[in-house]
């Protein structure tokens, strides 16, 4: 299988940087000029849009995907010189230096970096480069007082949460649920996103023995995916956070709250609903002294739990027989 993929991405980069090469460029007075440069003019229209760059640079994005940073690398320095527009170049300049990084090339990596002629994306892919290669202390003394907020738009939330990681890895929790607040107020409509921050604010709260803010947070991930539409999949970003919610209102003893949550997740496709979200719906009537619903349950949740979940689910089970 491995074998298998490197040929797979040995083809994609022959197509990136040589099979299509032909396409373009143009030979003029035997010198190759870039035929993107002749699209310049469509930088300004939106409407118009170089779609063979742009597929391109989603196969380069693949091979970022599939941590083959190297071809990545090289694919997307390719990809500058083509971009129709300044957007496009400096996305593939930004995740061209990330690309670096990850091949823990860090002085390198930030040089390139450095090069970013945009402010922001240049600070955003120098701290992505630092949590990559575990500089977080180097990220916090050099950001600790950035504010994120004059920022644009699309990068707010990315500094909050990076800065956040960083005070997470220093255990500094409080430094960090305070971030992913600023993150979660600038993340807009990526609720993927949204979920998955608030998700880890109320892990953060519950670490500074703050539950109430930590079940308000599940709270908020959990409300958000429910009124979603369900075609677009955002309650598998929910789990971590209805399965906390249920945890503490069971410890709380507000069983009909629980009830509501876990009954509100829905299934897979095959009908099944998640493990962990079946089996704390399971611990819910083990609480209420329903013994062959927690047992039902239990059992739905061992067709798709791993071996360690298997294990505990089990134990549950013996326990109410």
């Amino acid at each position: 299988m491995k074998t298998v993929c490197m040929v797979l991405n040995a083809v994609m980069m022959v197509w990136l940087l040589g099979g299509c090469l032909a396409d373009d460029v143009k030979k003029t007075d035997g010198v190759q000029a870039p035929a993107a440069a002749e699209k310049a003019s469509l930088a300004g229209d939106p409407v118009k849009i170089d779609f063979k760059w742009s597929f391109k640079q989603q196969a380069a994005k693949s091979l970022f995907d599939k941590k083959d940073y190297p071809a990545a690398q090289k694919a997307l320095e390719y990809l500058v010189a083509t971009a129709p527009n300044e957007g496009a170049k400096l996305e593939c300049l930004s995740l061209a230096a990330i690309a670096l990084g990850c091949q823990r090339q860090y002085d390198p990596a930030m040089q390139a970096a450095q090069r970013i002629p945009d402010a922001a994306l240049a600070d955003y892919t120098r701290m992505e480069i630092m949590t990559v290669n575990g500089k977080n202390e180097e990220l916090i003394a050099a950001y600790a007082s950035k504010d994120f907020a004059a920022w644009p738009e699309d990068l707010r939330y990315k500094g909050y949460l990076k800065r956040g990681d960083a005070y997470i890895a220093l255990k500094n929790n409080r430094a960090a649920v305070r971030d992913l607040e600023q993150a979660a107020g600038q993340v807009g409509a990526k609720l993927d996103i949204q979920i998955w921050t608030l998700t880890r604010m109320g892990a953060l709260y519950e670490s500074l023995h703050e539950v109430d803010k930590a079940l308000d947070a599940y709270r908020k991930g959990v409300s958000l995916a429910k009124n979603s539409d369900p075609w677009r999949g955002y309650w598998r970003y929910s789990t971590e956070a209805v399965v906390s919610a249920v945890r503490i209102l069971v410890d709380r003893k507000k069983y009909d709250e629980a009830l509501v949550i876990v009954a509100a997740y829905p299934p897979e496709r095959d009908g099944i609903v998640t493990a962990p979200v079946a089996e704390a719906h399971g611990d819910v009537y083990a609480a209420l002294g329903k013994k062959e619903e927690a047992l039902s349950k239990y059992r739905e949740s061992l067709l798709t739990a791993g071996k360690p979940r298997a294990i505990g689910i089990n134990k549950k089970m013996d326990a109410l027989k």
